[in-house]
């Protein structure tokens, strides 16, 4: 995968899950099926604009599986618990461990320090996970 194409994947990425998406998307995207729809929408199409030249090379069928994986797949773990439920499997700063910390902790650290960092790692994981699986889907349908 030549890396022009990883740097507009992730501007593409960075712009469809930071850039276009509102308050109102963020805050409701977990339980409520049109914020997380709309997004992943806007998603979807930021990532198919910035890599629009391979797209070029490409079959249709070709073109309409990757918009339908990106779409899919985002949907799918900003709708879902997907990042917590990972973090707690493996021991690390879920949004449940965290609130179990601060009670233990709660003369130690302050909760405020506690909950910043578990919003960093879910944030990250959370972004690790989407560039992940859109590798995987390029890698395996368009031909460089």
């Amino acid at each position: 995968m030549p890396g022009d194409f990883i740097f507009r994947m992730v501007l593409g990425h960075l712009v469809g899950d930071y850039f276009l998406q509102n308050n109102w998307m963020a805050l409701n995207k977990k339980n409520r099926f049109l914020p997380c729809f709309i997004h992943c929408i806007l998603y979807t199409f930021s990532i198919c604009l910035f890599i629009i030249n391979e797209f070029r090379m490409q079959k249709i069928n070709t073109m309409v599986l990757i918009a339908t994986g990106i779409f899919l797949s985002h949907f799918l773990i900003d709708y879902t618990n997907i990042v917590d439920r990972y973090l707690g499997w493996i021991g690390g700063r879920s949004w449940k461990n965290t609130e179990n910390l601060i009670r233990k902790l709660v003369n130690i650290y302050s909760p405020h320090i506690c909950i910043a960092y578990a919003a960093i790692v879910s944030t990250v994981v959370d972004n690790t996970l989407h560039l992940m699986l859109m590798y995987f889907l390029f890698t395996f349908t368009i031909q460089f």
